[in-house]
């Protein structure tokens, strides 16, 4: 599998609040975790795992490196599975780290940042991606899951434009 990170400038956004600090976006970086050993247990060696779970096999874990100490901390991961020729995501987790998290999140497009390297990296080489539609492990009364819909809508709307073909869009139509 080859990841395609989009350009972390094109998902600059401007705050709500002008007092929340811009992010530099050169501080951040998309860790994968799956080459070496399975992603929760790759995670696990980090010093900010109790910040973030990770149950799945892979993930894609966006980490921002604060000017204040110089450490890189992580703000969300996407975990899924490779399940024949498809992609499952199974997860979008936020970080427990609120501080870090608030300040991305407020000056970065997290979901979209994400929806493009999905397109990018699976969806345009005709990799299907699926997402879990009922996940048991988020909170519905939260942001996190939210975001999750949220992406679930426009993931499905990219594998109208590259998976789905038009007499399988059809038949889901037809009431």
């Amino acid at each position: 599998m080859e990841i395609k990170t989009p350009e972390y400038a094109s998902f600059k956004r401007i705050p709500k609040n002008y007092e929340c600090k811009l992010i530099d976006t050169n501080n951040l970086i998309i860790e994968i975790l799956w080459w070496v050993e399975h992603a929760s247990k790759e995670f696990s060696y980090s010093d900010h795992s109790n910040k973030l779970d990770i149950e799945w096999s892979k993930a894609l874990t966006l980490r921002y490196k604060r000017e204040k100490d110089w450490k890189s901390y992580p703000v969300c991961a996407l975990s899924f599975e490779k399940v024949n020729d498809t992609i499952k995501l199974k997860q979008l987790q936020w970080s427990k780290n609120r501080q870090v998290a608030f300040r991305v999140f407020s000056s970065f497009d997290v979901l979209n940042f994400y929806l493009k390297l999905l397109e990018d990296s699976f969806l345009s080489k005709w990799i299907d991606v699926e997402i879990e539609t009922n996940p048991s492990w988020v909170d519905f009364d939260t942001k996190a899951f939210n975001s999750y819909t949220l992406l679930e809508k426009w993931l499905n709307a990219l594998r109208v434009k590259y998976i789905i073909k038009d007499d399988e869009l059809e038949k889901s139509w037809t009431f």
